[in-house]
């Protein structure tokens, strides 16, 4: 089974109440309300699953392994494997300037926050024209710069800056589960014991994102954390062994 889907989310950035960033955000000042409509949080463009059941062909009654004795059998014959593969794109990240200095104090909008200025294209490496004395990184989408930060500077004494609210995205997830499942047909009647080996992020692989400044948002002032992947989110590998009694 396959599913794909697209979608895009946006909103005005005002809190939910449900503990989502909401960004800089400058309502209700007069004109600004454009301004604050860009990607929600839980914006995800791409998001594609597949599942798959395979029976294998191995033991009595099935195209191999017809003639195994029982003592073969009962340890090669009746698997069945099960993968889930689950692919997204990344989530909306926000870019902010916790020093603000546009004389308007947005208590709403998140410990009043101003925006950045972006002068660059964040997701393109190498020096920035208009900001030409910071030190660029030649690549982007690395653990240090997954974006690059010479793309925003603080917006003017007085001004609000003109970045959007949500102007990039963070990393993409990807996640494998693998089921591996022994049969054994028990002398009853629909009757069946199943032994199952499970294993959750099969190939551990880690889940990166950006945990951001205290604001847990990209603070262009907290250098130490502006465009570094800094941590992971879900589970490492997880392995678990059942039995499941059909009847």
């Amino acid at each position: 089974m396959l599913g794909y889907t697209y979608s895009r989310t946006f909103d005005s950035g005002m809190p939910d109440g449900l503990g989502t960033f909401p960004g800089a955000t400058y309502f209700p000042l007069p004109g600004t309300s454009r301004a604050d409509w860009s990607l929600s949080q839980i914006n995800l463009n791409h998001q594609f699953t597949a599942s798959v059941t395979y029976d294998l062909p191995f033991g009595k009654g099935k195209r191999f392994g017809g003639d195994w004795n029982g003592a073969v059998n009962a340890v090669l014959g009746n698997w069945e494997v099960d993968v889930i593969e689950r692919a997204t794109s990344g989530f909306p990240l926000f870019v902010v300037d916790s020093t603000n200095g546009s004389g308007v104090g947005f208590s709403w909008n998140g410990n009043n926050l101003n925006r950045p200025d972006q002068v660059g294209d964040p997701n393109k490496g190498g020096t920035v024209a208009a900001n030409p004395t910071c030190p660029a990184p030649s690549q982007v989408h690395t653990l240090q710069h997954w974006f690059n930060q010479c793309a925003f500077v603080p917006a003017a004494p007085g001004k609000l800056g003109t970045a959007k609210r949500a102007p990039m995205y963070g990393p993409r997830f990807v996640n494998t589960d693998l089921s591996l499942i022994k049969h054994f047909p028990l002398p009853y009647e629909d009757m069946r014991l199943d032994f199952r080996a499970e294993f959750f992020n099969v190939w551990n692989h880690a889940q990166f994102y950006l945990q951001g400044g205290a604001s847990q948002m990209q603070d262009i002032q907290a250098l130490s954390s502006f465009g570094v992947v800094n941590g992971t989110v879900n589970n490492p590998r997880v392995i678990q062994f059942a039995l499941k009694l059909n009847f």
